[in-house]
């Protein structure tokens, strides 16, 4: 795996565990927005090196740990998941939907795996 490869795989763990919203809450210049953690998320958007250590100052992470690989991340999934586009555009729609929209969808995508 690459940099990006990991840096993508750790923030989607990042934000799994801590949530999105505490993701933009780490950048000090308060730029950031929900539909930039998810391009990050998603494998798109600038995912520098300043990126990479807001993040790990402003979840008490050691400097470095969004570079690196840890034991508590499956990076074999993450790396099979290619259709990184559609899945940023999946996570923008869910942001926006109510709770009854979500709702409505997971029955949807629970009919269409029954098939």
């Amino acid at each position: 795996m690459d940099i990006k490869q990991i840096r993508t795989a750790n923030i989607n763990y990042l934000a799994d565990k801590h949530g999105r919203e505490r993701i933009v809450e780490c950048d000090e210049r308060n730029k950031w927005t929900i539909n930039y953690v998810n391009q990050l998320c998603g494998g798109f958007g600038s995912f520098g090196m300043s990126t990479a250590r807001r993040i790990e100052r402003g979840l008490g992470l050691d400097y470095g740990w969004v570079d690196l690989m840890h034991p508590s991340i499956n990076y074999e999934s993450s790396a099979l998941l290619t259709d990184d586009a559609s899945k940023a555009q999946l996570s923008n729609l869910w942001d926006r939907m109510t709770p009854d929209e979500r709702a409505q969808l997971i029955k949807i995508g629970a009919a269409l795996c029954e098939r």
